[in-house]
């Protein structure tokens, strides 16, 4: 089973080098401090994000982090602060090396959000 994950891992990697060259993105811009509150509940994230004007990128970050979140063996019926901090940390890197805008958010606070937002909702409708 281990073996299995990590080989999904390792692909969603892959796929990820793949979209990086593919969306040209310049993560050379300034880093985005999170806002007070949480997505839905102080904020917009895409408008946290600064991704108005990209909501095709804003939704292609959202669906990998949702399959990463998957990929790294986070459970649903958990809250956020319970998953293993490793499978936390997995998913944040990958995230950043598919999409290197995510190198903006300190501290991963946007895939952190998206993350949440997933599993809330993910443990309401199941």
């Amino acid at each position: 089973a281990a073996l299995a994950k990590e080989k999904a891992l390792r692909e969603a990697a892959e796929k990820g080098a793949t979209a990086k060259k593919a969306t040209h993105l310049d993560n050379t811009l300034s880093k985005i401090p999170k806002p007070k509150g949480s997505a839905g509940n102080g904020f917009k994230l895409i408008e946290a994000m600064q991704l108005e004007d990209n909501e095709q990128l804003y939704h292609a970050i959202i669906r990998e982090v949702h399959e990463l979140s998957i990929q790294a063996g986070l459970d649903y019926r958990d809250d956020f602060k319970d998953q293993p901090v490793e499978a936390l940390g997995l998913l944040y890197k990958l995230a950043r090396d598919i999409f290197p805008v995510l190198e903006r958010f300190p501290n991963d606070w946007a895939t952190a959000e998206m993350t949440k937002q997933y599993l809330y909702n993910k443990r309401k409708h199941s």
